[in-house]
């Protein structure tokens, strides 16, 4: 009855999650006997081969989503389309931002030494940055900087935990060590198919699929 208690909660608060100690204080239930009923959770999911999988977001909080499997198996079933975009300069202006943040978009046109409108527009519209504040510079430029969705995209806990950075990572010289580390390479299958898996969930929570 309890683990049903728990799976409603974290079903009702949605992609943002429940900490250990709100759903503690929320049933009265001491922190090891959550984390106990949490790990039964997970475990009846995986047996009874659910659709769903507990997963701990970027701020440490527990949320029931799609596994990456279903999202693939639903989208083919329903016979649509998602269009992605995986560009290497997507990668490179991501590759930019995770570590130099907060970043304007001229310093990161200074290293590329081209326009990234498209990639900054795309990177926007995948939730995996945001501009919340403007530079002091002249013309007050927007600052980006990574989200907690970018966070869970790449399975990392905080910043802290991403690969050493890139040399010359602020050249301006045509960069070849952008997609050297393994989290950002273009060639990364893994990484292609978990931002195409997170971008389709965003899209079917919304209702936004595109028809064939």
């Amino acid at each position: 009855m309890k683990n049903k208690i728990i799976y409603s909660i974290l079903f009702l608060k949605g992609r943002a999650g429940i900490s250990v100690d709100e759903l503690s204080s929320m049933l009265s239930i001491s922190r090891n006997d959550i984390i106990k009923m949490i790990n039964s959770l997970e475990l009846e999911l995986k047996k009874l081969d659910w659709p769903l999988v507990l997963k701990e977001n970027s701020e440490g909080n527990i949320r029931l989503t799609i596994s990456s499997k279903t999202s693939l198996e639903l989208s083919k079933k329903m016979n649509k389309v998602i269009n992605v975009s995986l560009s290497k300069t997507l990668l490179e202006v991501l590759t930019i931002i995770a570590y130099k943040q907060p970043v304007t978009k001229p310093f990161i046109e200074n290293i590329k030494g081209t326009s990234v409108d498209y990639a900054i527009f795309k990177l926007l519209d995948y939730k995996l940055i945001i501009s919340n504040e403007r530079a002091t510079s002249p013309g007050n430029p927007k600052l980006y900087v990574t989200t907690p969705t970018f966070l869970e995209l790449f399975d990392l806990k905080s910043l802290e935990d991403l690969p050493k950075a890139p040399k010359n990572l602020d050249s301006t010289e045509e960069n070849e060590d952008l997609n050297e580390t393994s989290l950002f390479s273009y060639e990364n299958d893994d990484l292609k198919n978990k931002i195409k898996n997170e971008v389709q969930k965003v899209k079917i929570n919304k209702g936004e699929i595109i028809d064939e």
